[in-house]
């Protein structure tokens, strides 16, 4: 029976592994872009990324609900198991990217693939 609980555990170690290497592998994917403004200089981009940068932590911490402006580094509460929270986090991490996304296009730029 120990012999047993050893290696499920062993097993599910593993696949836990292999879906948050998968996961960042996918995250990873959205780093390939790069936006560009038709009119604007380049000089004010930089201004309009962060912007869009700032509203898109925002769009997140409200939609995980969590409290304004914590740190970057903090975790995902309420998960009881390590997938749960490999889950939320790739799920907020994608309504990020998307909120991203959303307001550079509002702002007219146009993503442009590496």
């Amino acid at each position: 029976m120990r012999g047993r609980m050893i290696r499920y555990s062993l097993v599910m170690l593993g696949a836990a592994v292999a879906f948050t290497s998968g996961i960042s592998g996918c995250t990873q994917r959205n780093a390939n872009v790069n936006w560009q403004h038709p009119t604007l200089p380049k000089e004010e981009w930089a201004a309009d990324f962060g912007e869009c940068r700032r509203y898109a932590r925002r769009e997140m911490e409200r939609e995980a609900g969590l409290p304004a402006m914590g740190a970057p580094s903090d975790n995902i509460s309420g998960g009881t198991s390590s997938f749960n929270s490999s889950m939320s986090k790739y799920r907020l991490q994608k309504y990020q990217d998307k909120a991203f996304a959303d307001c550079m296009r509002r702002l007219g730029y146009v993503p442009i693939s590496k």
